[in-house]
């Protein structure tokens, strides 16, 4: 019989080993009291991450994006360029200043809008994969 490697002991208590070997291994662990006690010591150690596993919650690191907010960015440049070309071609369509005035208000509210709902779901999205929780869109 040859000498049993601290692997083996490990293997043994996975169950990796083939039965000729395991069966080597324990009449080995049953002679040699030091053997004993590093099975014992992987036991003790293998019970508590058995344990901590079947327990924790696990996170992963790696949030996907959510596949809906896909064309976010694409959105905010349209607006921003629709927003931008109507304050500059308002004076030009309108032929009254005070009209010009109102249409580039407006515009100006919209594109605020938009910044201010862009910024507002982020930070949720933020915050929700901070937490873990999905964020609600």
């Amino acid at each position: 019989m040859t000498r049993v490697q601290p692997e083996e002991l490990s293997a043994l208590l996975d169950g990796e080993l083939n039965p000729t070997r395991a069966r080597e291994v324990e009449i080995a662990i049953a002679a040699d009291p030091e053997l004993r006690r590093e099975l014992q010591l992987l036991q003790e150690s293998d019970a508590r991450w058995r344990a901590a596993a079947a327990t924790a919650a696990f996170q992963p690191a790696l949030r996907l994006r959510n596949p809906s907010n896909r064309l976010r960015p694409l959105v905010a440049a349209t607006i921003l360029v629709v927003t931008l070309t109507a304050v500059r071609m308002a004076a030009k369509l309108t032929g009254s200043l005070v009209l010009s005035f109102g249409l580039q208000s407006v515009v100006l509210v919209v594109l605020l809008a938009s910044i201010v709902w862009f910024a507002h779901t982020s930070a949720r999205e933020t915050s929700a994969s901070q937490t873990g929780a999905e964020p609600l869109l």
